[in-house]
């Protein structure tokens, strides 16, 4: 296996060195140049440039492959002395939704190898090629006619490693096209290719390949091999470029084999020597026998170094049905359903079928299902429903490819070709069913001559057109069956064909006279057709209120208005031919009353409004309070208060009775009673009670009104407050606006007889005397909580804290009346002289008195820097308790102590450690702390070795960390302490202190 991948690989290399001399990439391995007809137009033509591009292969000098060009030029020579035309350059096609019309995109790869092998589109050091698919496309518009129009374009530079061109790096690629567009030729397509080129195959194993040549005119197709040629420029001189002896017959080394079938196209030999080689097929386009232009395509093959079977395919003869095999054509006839399955098979027992085929083009309408793919041995089965349109030659092209990847990557295929004929019949087109007057189009198909004639019973042959052309146009007065005879001959055995034209009458039509009917009724259409016979549909316009506007019969339903219908009847779906009639129907739209339910008061008059149609009978029930109840719009005054419901009924024979409603209510009109006059005093209330007849009504509304001193003034019962003479008025509504009004007078007594004394402020725990004038004899305080006798006039009152007192007195009319004392009671004196404290002799201690006090006097005096302050300094020798007695700003005062103690001997210490700072501060000394009075005879220091760094007898200095003007180590140092106090106690203290930084 790894020996046939080196010899695949060395194969290639020595391919491609041969074009070491090239000094431009090469790119180019195929191509052809085709057109299409401008839809709706007759003179314009899009032609498509579709090219094969390669690869490449950056490892070979001279096979760096280019990139695809963004445009591509087109040139166009006439033989009939035309001017050249001015052609636009073909720009790369822009694709509808990014697909082009084969489904693929712009540059997909046409070529795959296996998938452990890949080429080099998709890997550049893979060991096979790789071509992708780019297509160009312009629209071109010819204004002169010419019966030789030859159109081209060319492209460098061809692949380097093909094998059968002279120097074929250094070759454009050129194809050209060439058809005729006088004499009517002018609506015309080229042929085009369905099959991919640029196959793979093996060395030594017979291939066969089909291009896939379609034509989409139905014009007939032949093909050759012709040489490959080279063109540069839009002067037109192409040059043969076969390296010798290749020839068109044997474009490279197949023993004789190469065969181009022409009526087919297939291509199929035994390739004899490995390498790429380039043909080119020219498909010959014909119409009735005369060619009318050919297209070209130039494509490249690749015969690679392996055994592996080229897959085959074989038509089963005996599962043909609806046609027959003659001289390798499967014939059928137009109309039939061909039918028929092909087997397809490799040698090699390993062999992955896989199957594509050209049918959607080859043979549009026909089906094909496939069987066993992926399996060795796979089947084909093609159906085909023809018509007369379908006749001529199709040729259906399968491919068959291996994807068992043998080693040398290939996926090898082979081509299956069917050609398929559907030959013509004789066929009359027609059938039909006209009016009587009208005419017919026939047309007749499958012959050159054609004899028109016509069958009894019929029309006579006077009402054809024509007798001897193919499509006549018949007026026949009745129906007419003609036969059509032509020249075919042909293995269909089919030439005579017959139409049958129909003459179908107008109808006659009887319909439901003009009736007359009621809204929200329904009413019954009617219309029936004759003669009997034909077949005839009905259709109501409009199609308001119908239930089915499309039957002879509908029923109208709840009409709104007068209508007018309209059918129309149609015999045979033939519209020319229809008849109308038309109904009118008359609706009564009922009748309608002005008024809705309605409320009115006692007495008033309803008048009813409305309108109907005068053909009513009318009714009032019940009649009781209605002035006239057989008209519509009577006067009706019902009473006394209630609801009074009323029907109104029009009636009309034939019609359902119509009927409108109406409630009247009568509400009472109220009499009001707001009481007798009443008197108050100032601060009571007063229970009202009003009174509203009738009674038994239940949509009263009150309003009392002034509404200021009223608790709920809607109510009918309230509660007056006021504080001065009012009149108060009792409105009562009802919900129609029936109202009635009534008013009383209160007066209000104003008592101001009472009198207390007097407001003042005291301390807490203090009481005070307070008391009142004015009353007829009784009294009553509040609140009782701190009052010795609640009923007195006068009265002592003790408040823990600030009180409003209040007294009631009543006069002589039983009024009542108030007055207050205010006692406010101040806050209470607080005072805190804080904790003991212990000094050393000679020092003072700071005294503060805290809490609310403003005003202060200390005692003793002695010792004290001021006696009257909050915060006074004390320097006593001897321990001694100080009092203070403080007072509020309202005079509310307390009294507390204070203990300063005197320690009877003072003392001395010093730190541990100490770090000294620049030496320029008091805080960056090492100093002895003092508590009391001492003398200091000597503060020594000395280092770890003995020596004194510091001395002094000045109790205030302290030691720097430094010695002889120098900072002295970090360590440990002695100190020496020699002091005595003021009791003579003399302090002898040494110890360590440790200097840190």
């Amino acid at each position: 296996m790894n020996a046939i991948k080196i010899t695949s690989i060395l194969f290639l290399i020595v391919c491609m060195i041969s074009l070491s001399k090239s000094t431009y990439a090469t790119h180019a391995s195929g191509g052809e140049l085709i057109y299409e007809q401008v839809p709706g137009q007759t003179n314009q033509y899009r032609f498509i440039f579709k090219f094969y591009r390669s690869c490449g292969d950056p490892a070979i000098p001279g096979n760096q492959a280019a990139t695809a060009p963004t445009s591509m030029p087109l040139c166009a020579k006439n033989s009939c002395g035309l001017p050249a035309p001015t052609l636009p350059t073909m720009q790369l096609y822009v694709p509808v939704g990014g697909v082009l019309p084969n489904g693929n995109i712009q540059g997909a790869p046409i070529s795959y190898g296996c998938p452990n092998t890949g080429n080099k589109c998709t890997d550049l050091y893979s060991s096979l090629p790789g071509y992708q698919e780019y297509w160009y496309t312009s629209i071109v518009t010819l204004t002169s006619d010419c019966n030789n129009w030859v159109f081209w374009t060319y492209l460098n530079a061809r692949n380097g490693n093909i094998n059968n061109l002279v120097t074929p790096g250094s070759q454009n690629l050129f194809v050209e096209t060439t058809f005729d567009n006088s004499n009517g030729k002018n609506n015309n397509s080229s042929p085009y290719f369905s099959n991919p080129p640029i196959p793979f195959l093996c060395v030594n194993m017979p291939y066969t390949y089909n291009n896939g040549a379609i034509d989409v005119d139905n014009d007939s197709l032949t093909f050759e091999s012709i040489a490959p040629r080279n063109q540069s420029g839009c002067n037109y001189n192409p040059n043969a470029i076969f390296l010798n002896p290749w020839t068109a017959t044997e474009p490279f080394n197949t023993n004789n084999t190469f065969n181009v079938n022409p009526i087919t196209g297939e291509t199929s030999f035994t390739a004899a020597t490995q390498g790429i080689y380039v043909i080119t097929i020219k498909v010959n386009e014909w119409r009735n026998g005369v060619l009318i232009g050919y297209v070209l395509r130039d494509i490249q093959m690749y015969v690679g170094p392996c055994n592996s079977p080229t897959p085959t395919g074989l038509i089963d003869t005996n599962t043909i049905v609806g046609g027959q095999m003659i001289n390798g054509i499967i014939e059928g006839c137009a109309g039939d359903t061909l039918k028929f399955c092909y087997n397809m098979t490799s040698t090699n027992p390993n062999a992955i079928l896989v199957a594509s085929d050209n049918h959607n083009v080859a043979t549009p309408g026909a089906d094909i299902t496939y069987t066993g793919t992926y399996t060795q041995n796979m089947q084909g089965c093609f159906s085909w429903a023809t018509s007369v349109l379908d006749t001529g030659l199709h040729i259906l092209t399968v491919t068959i490819k291996d994807s068992s990847c043998p080693p040398n990557g290939f996926i090898l295929s082979g081509s299956l070709t069917i050609p398929i004929r559907i030959n013509p019949i004789t066929q009359a087109f027609g059938d039909t069913i006209m009016c009587n007057g009208g005419a017919a189009q026939l047309q007749a198909y499958g012959g050159s001559s054609f004899i028109w004639t016509v069958l009894p019973g019929g029309d006579n042959i006077g009402s054809l057109s024509c007798t001897n052309c193919p499509n006549p146009i018949a007026t026949p007065s009745t129906t007419t069956s003609y036969v059509v005879t032509s020249d075919l001959v042909s293995i269909c055995n089919k030439s005579v064909d017959t139409v049958v034209v129909q003459v179908a009458p107008n109808p006659n039509i009887t319909i439901t006279p003009n009736s007359t009917t009621c809204v929200n009724a329904d009413f019954q259409l009617n219309a029936s057709a004759g003669p009997p016979g034909p077949n005839y549909t009905y259709s109501w316009a409009p199609a308001t209120y119908l239930n089915d506007p499309n039957i002879p019969n509908p029923i109208v339903h709840n009409p709104q208005g007068t209508i007018t219908y309209t059918v129309t009847v149609i015999p045979n779906n033939l519209a020319a031919c229809q008849s109308t009639a038309t109904v009118t129907i008359n609706v009564l739209l009922g009748f309608d009353i002005g008024n809705h339910d309605t409320t009115i008061c006692d007495g008033d008059v309803v008048q009813i409004t409305g309108g109907g149609d005068p053909l009513y009978t009318y009714q009032w029930t019940p009649a009781t309070f209605v002035s006239n109840p057989n008209i519509l719009t009577p006067t009706i005054t019902p009473t006394p208060f209630g609801d009074y419901p009323y029907t109104v009924t029009a009636s009309y024979p034939g019609c359902p009775d119509s009927t409108k409603n109406i409630t009247i209510t009568v509400e009472p009109i109220p009499v009001v009673n707001a009481g007798p006059d009443l008197l108050m005093c100032t601060g009571d209330t007063l229970h009202i009670h009003g009174l509203v007849t009738p009674l038994g009504f239940n949509g009263y509304s009150y309003s009392w009104s002034p509404i200021s001193d009223i608790d709920f003034p809607t109510e009918l019962d309230i509660v007056f407050d006021g504080a001065s003479n009012t009149t108060l008025t009792l409105s009562a509504t009802t919900p129609a606006g029936c109202s009635s009004t009534d008013f009383m007078i209160v007066t209000v007594k104003s008592p101001s007889f009472i009198t207390a004394f007097s407001d003042k402020a005291i301390c807490p725990n203090d009481s005070v005397k307070i008391y009142a004038i004015g009353s007829s004899g009784f009294y009553e305080w509040w609140p009782k909580d701190f009052i010795t006798k609640t009923q007195n006039d006068t009265i002592i009152v003790k408040p823990i804290t600030s009180t409003d007192f209040f007294v009631m007195g009543v006069d002589t009319d039983g009024c009542l009346d108030t007055a207050k004392v205010s006692i406010i009671v101040n806050p209470d004196a607080v005072l805190d002289a804080g904790d003991t404290q212990i000094i050393y002799p000679g020092e003072s201690a700071q005294l503060y008195a805290s809490g609310n006090c403003s005003f202060f006097q200390w005692s003793p005096p002695y010792a004290l820097s001021d006696t009257k302050i909050q915060n006074p300094i004390a320097t006593p020798s001897v321990s001694t308790r100080y009092f203070v007695t403080a007072s509020t700003e309202a005079g509310c005062s307390v009294i507390d102590s204070v203990d300063v103690l005197v320690s009877p001997e003072s003392i001395i210490e010093l730190p541990n450690a100490f770090s000294p700072g620049a030496g320029t501060s008091i805080n960056d000394e090492l100093r002895i702390i003092v508590k009391g009075i001492v003398k200091l005879n000597s503060f020594k220091l000395f280092n770890r070795w003995g020596e004194e760094v510091f001395s002094t007898s000045d109790i205030e200095k302290g030691w720097n960390g430094q010695y002889k003007g120098k900072p002295q180590p970090i360590g440990v140092y002695v100190y020496v302490i020699d002091a005595v106090s003021q009791s003579g106690k003399r302090f002898y203290k040494q110890g360590n202190v440790t200097l840190i930084r």
